[in-house]
């Protein structure tokens, strides 16, 4: 049985955590959320607003908003709630997120076998960027990027990468460059970062086209010629390609 809260009313949602500014309503939907698991998985109306502790007439929008965006589902029938698609679908991204650089690695390695460069896998964050893995090249010279070390998004061939197949690729500056990068489908960097270097990447795409992250090479130009460059961007590509389609399956499941 449902054991009922003990507080009644709409409780005030605290202004500031810590350094963090709480908004109410937000706060509210992830105490909705948190209501379900495995031996709650459909709530009534009722049952929802007495475990988080407010009014049956407050709490009924906003469970009617997460119905429409498909975070919860509905049942007329039983007139209860559960999770919804998108739900789902988050648990899938969160799944391969946390497994994506364990997936990424055999792909790295090939490409810095068969490169002899070093290899890097780089996620996209609002509007920075981070090399999650990378594996280095033997050579003493070589091109190494900083672990989780917030990097601007600009101009450089993976920064184009993540912002060309982002969702929001249509909003970005330099839209040439980016519908080059989309037609293309990799981006070449020369002497972007560092003079006499060269990076070559693509895109890592989940089942619906979105970027989860690019995979690259870097390295000097004297050994990144061109008449090694189209043979290294073949590379590259097959890798992603290949990456994308392991997230896909693996989204599925």
């Amino acid at each position: 049985m449902l054991k009922a809260a003990t507080k009644t009313g709409s409780p005030k949602t605290p202004a500031k955590v810590g350094n963090v500014r709480v908004i109410g309503t937000a706060s509210h939907v992830c105490e909705i959320l948190n209501c379900f698991n495995a031996q709650r998985s459909t709530l009534s109306l009722t049952e929802v607003a007495q475990t988080i502790g407010l009014k049956p007439s407050s709490v009924y929008q906003l469970l009617k908003t997460l119905a429409l965006h498909d975070y919860l589902t509905y049942d007329d029938r039983t007139r209860r709630y559960g999770l919804g698609g998108n739900i789902a679908r988050l648990v899938g991204v969160y799944r391969v997120s946390n497994s994506l650089v364990n997936m990424a690695m055999p792909y790295l390695n090939a490409l810095r076998e068969m490169t002899t460069e070093t290899s890097a896998l780089q996620i996209r964050v609002n509007d920075t960027r981070y090399c999650v893995a990378q594996l280095l090249s033997t050579y003493p010279m070589k091109m190494v990027l900083e672990e989780n070390h917030a990097y601007p998004l600009k101009h450089e061939a993976s920064s184009l990468v993540l912002r060309a197949f982002s969702s929001d690729w249509q909003t970005q500056k330099n839209r040439s460059a980016i519908e080059r990068v989309r037609k293309d489908g990799f981006a070449v960097g020369r002497g972007t970062v560092h003079e006499g270097a060269v990076a070559i990447y693509a895109p890592v795409l989940d089942g619906a086209a979105i970027i989860m992250a690019t995979i690259g090479i870097h390295g000097p130009a004297i050994r990144i010629t061109d008449r090694v460059l189209a043979q290294h961007t073949r590379a590259v590509v097959s890798a992603a390609k290949k990456l994308s389609a392991q997230i896909e399956v693996d989204l599925r499941f």
